[in-house]
């Protein structure tokens, strides 16, 4: 019969399994082992305990749950004040005039963000290009919130945000698009 126990190791649970064998021999030889490696992108790694207004595996402010895994994940983080290192971090939605088909619920903000970035034209800097290349939490995954994630977090109450800031939802007009706006990113885990 074997057993099981867990314990941590830094961030990530470990399992630790022991077993007994019997009936081996003396004259025979034995090679016996087990592993299980999942690949970089198959890990995703949850803390055990996720609370509105605490901390997220990307050093941000945790202001959504879905109350169970969606295809997008569960829980919405933003980047914690101070983010850019500056008071307010100001950017354009997009340089040219494009028409991007985005979507405005939970969960799309990741999606139109590759798509703004897949559109527009990348001679300046734009919001989505802002908050995906934000490395809190050394992630990788952070993204220009669609509006409702936007919604979520202003009316979350966890973050104090004042003046306009981008989303990654709709079609504005080409001066619209030129106007500087704060940026603030978010991502799902």
């Amino acid at each position: 019969m074997g057993s099981s126990r867990s314990r941590w190791h830094g961030a990530v649970r470990m399992a630790v399994l022991a077993a007994t064998v019997t009936g081996l021999t003396a004259t025979s030889a034995y090679a016996m082992g087990s592993a299980a490696v999942p690949t970089a992108a198959a890990v995703k790694v949850i803390p055990a305990a996720v609370t509105l207004g605490g901390v997220g595996p990307g050093g941000g402010v945790v202001f959504y749950d879905a109350g169970a895994e969606q295809d997008w994940g569960r829980y919405l983080e933003a980047a914690p004040v101070g983010w850019s290192k500056s008071r307010r971090f100001t950017a354009t939605w997009c340089i040219d005039a494009v028409d991007v088909a985005t979507g405005a619920e939970i969960g799309d903000g990741a999606d139109n963000t590759d798509a703004i970035m897949d559109t527009c034209d990348r001679s300046g800097i734009t919001a989505a290009e802002v908050a995906s290349r934000y490395r809190g939490g050394r992630k990788r995954d952070w993204y220009l919130p669609s509006r409702a994630e936007l919604d979520a977090l202003v009316s979350s109450g966890l973050v104090k945000i004042q003046g306009l800031y981008w989303t990654a939802t709709g079609t504005f007009t080409e001066r619209g698009m030129r106007e500087l706006q704060g940026v603030w990113p978010t991502r799902a885990f």
